[in-house]
């Protein structure tokens, strides 16, 4: 038994030899393996990133003015003054209008025929005046002479009475006859008046199918962006021919493409960071390189998670509640090219051959990674992926994207003369807006990827000589992307941004190095990928 133990002992020995001569080339071969990054000595800016739709600051729609079929509908792009948007069908409208003539036909028919039957009524009429007016006439004269033969007593008094009684009647005849032509005058007038109105509204009518079969052509009314606006048609979509429009429905949209807003969502744990006149830095995917400057304009006082508009990049940002904001770009002609700019210098086209954003460039390199040699198609398929993300946008995940439709360029369009008026922007595309929130000045910095939470506490993996350490880290301020790093690290100083120990968590909040996010993590990181265990040094 007491052979068995030493020999036993014996093995234990020679294994921790023989672990202490390996462990050494095993952080070796870590270092020689996996990315690093450097310490830097400089300012940190807190920013927040925010991915968003560009929109024009104006619109002026085309609507039609009844109903009707789409004939001709002009393809999306630019347009010069009088050139034919939509053309409405007209066979229906052609109907209408010979209906129409037809009924005001009749309507004039029926006015002429009532005003011959009421001249006849009135002859008649003004007759039976005339006639009692006569007998008035007769009854008076025959009365007189009564009464003189009773005065002269040729007559009894008696005979008298039955004289003013005639006299009596007739004048009532008078009377009626009279109150009788004014009561039909008064009749003849209102059916006059109505059958004159009859012809009015037949009339208008006319005109209406008039003015419609007019404007079944509609027309640019000046040169610009035209549009095609999404609404109703079955199902939500862009009008096309063949396509039933309503009244007041707008179809098209003459977008101003001289001023821009980014439509932003913020979300409800960032809005109070977040103040109307702030500073605003615009990166459009579609025209890498160029950078806009803008301010924060209006920022919504209710959180929603509908944020009144059916865009792509809303939807890809997820059900979760947010205020929408408005950032208004400062006019295009005031863009910053990345020569003008020292946070992000110009790369060259051999530098940069898939086109990327120089900050992205910047967070490549910084991970070991060479922009030069990278996978353009590989890149290509990760952005795509990245839009059904979140609403946030960090640097690192901020890459071009295809533009949405508005994007590209367009049947019919003057791309040097839009560009022209617009800087190159167009509604719809993808815009990153970068708000600054603070700037820390002169402080060592590293970027989240090398920073990771080990048993509670904020640890790196400095890379040495002989391999790595582990340091313990007192952070400052910690941004998207960045880290003050108050103790723990100079400047100059090469740390790895893959945890070699299982249970330290990456603080990245991208999860590119990393996998997702982890609620419970104070820093917002996730799991990290296992690397070769080596000796821990401290």
């Amino acid at each position: 038994m007491k052979k068995i133990k030493k020999g036993v002992h014996w093995i234990w020995l020679g294994l921790i030899v023989a672990l202490w001569y390996w462990a050494p080339w095993e952080k070796e071969q870590v270092i020689e393996t996996f990315p690093s990054v450097s310490a830097r000595q400089g300012n940190l800016k807190i920013t927040l990133d925010l991915i968003g739709e560009l929109d024009s600051l104006q619109h002026d729609f085309v609507t039609s003015t009844f109903h009707g079929q789409i004939d001709f509908l002009a393809s999306e792009g630019m347009v010069q003054e009088n050139d034919l948007l939509i053309r409405l069908s007209k066979e229906s409208i052609e109907e209408k209008l010979e209906n129409a003539q037809e009924n005001l036909d009749t309507a004039n028919y029926n006015l002429q025929n009532a005003m011959e039957s009421i001249g006849l009524q009135r002859v008649q009429s003004e007759n039976n005046v005339e006639l009692a007016e006569s007998r008035l006439v007769d009854a008076e004269a025959s009365h007189n002479r009564r009464q003189v033969e009773v005065e002269e007593g040729l007559r009894p008094a008696v005979d008298l009475e039955s004289t003013a009684f005639s006299l009596l009647q007739a004048e009532q005849g008078v009377e009626e006859s009279r109150l009788s032509l004014q009561t039909k005058e008064s009749q003849w007038a209102l059916e006059i008046r109505q059958k004159e109105l009859q012809v009015v509204r037949r009339e208008e009518e006319v005109l209406r199918y008039e003015e419609e079969l007019g404007a079944t052509e509609i027309f640019a009314h000046r040169d610009g962006l035209v549009v095609h606006v999404e609404s109703w048609y079955g199902s939500w979509r862009k009008p096309k021919e063949g396509d039933n429009i309503s009244p007041n429905r707008s179809v098209l949209d003459f977008p101003d493409i001289s001023t821009f807003l980014v439509m932003v969502k913020i979300s409800e744990r960032d809005v109070h960071k977040v103040k109307e006149g702030q500073p605003v830095e615009i990166s459009v995917d579609a025209l890498p390189g160029q950078l806009f400057t803008g301010v924060v304009q209006s920022i919504s006082q209710l959180a929603t998670s509908d944020m009144g508009t059916g865009s792509i990049t809303f939807s890809a940002q997820g059900e979760s509640k947010g205020f929408r904001a408005e950032i208004l770009l400062d006019p295009p002609t005031l863009a910053l090219s990345t020569q003008d700019s020292e946070a992000i210098p110009t790369p060259s086209s051999d530098e940069n051959p898939c086109g990327l954003p120089p900050f992205v460039m910047e967070r490549m390199k910084e991970r070991g990674m060479d922009p030069a040699t990278a996978d353009c198609d590989a890149l290509s398929s990760g952005r795509r992926g990245e839009r059904g993300g979140g609403g946030e946008r960090s640097e690192e995940s901020s890459s071009p994207i295809e533009a949405s439709s508005m994007g590209g360029r367009m049947r019919g369009e003057s791309p040097n003369e839009l560009d022209r008026v617009s800087g190159g922007l167009r509604p719809g595309m993808t815009a990153l807006s970068r708000i600054l929130i603070q700037e820390v000045v002169d402080v060592v910095v590293l970027p989240r990827s090398a920073v990771f939470l080990l048993d509670g506490q904020t640890v790196g993996y400095k890379v040495v000589k002989e391999g790595w350490i582990r340091v313990g880290f007192s952070l400052g301020a910690v941004g998207p992307q960045e880290a003050e790093v108050a103790q723990g690290a100079v400047a100059g100083e090469r740390f790895l941004i893959v945890s070699p120990e299982e249970d330290a968590t990456s603080t990245a909040p991208d999860g590119t190095e990393a996998s997702s996010p982890s609620p419970s993590s104070p820093m917002g990181g996730g799991g990290s990928r296992r690397m070769p265990r080596g000796r821990r040094d401290h």
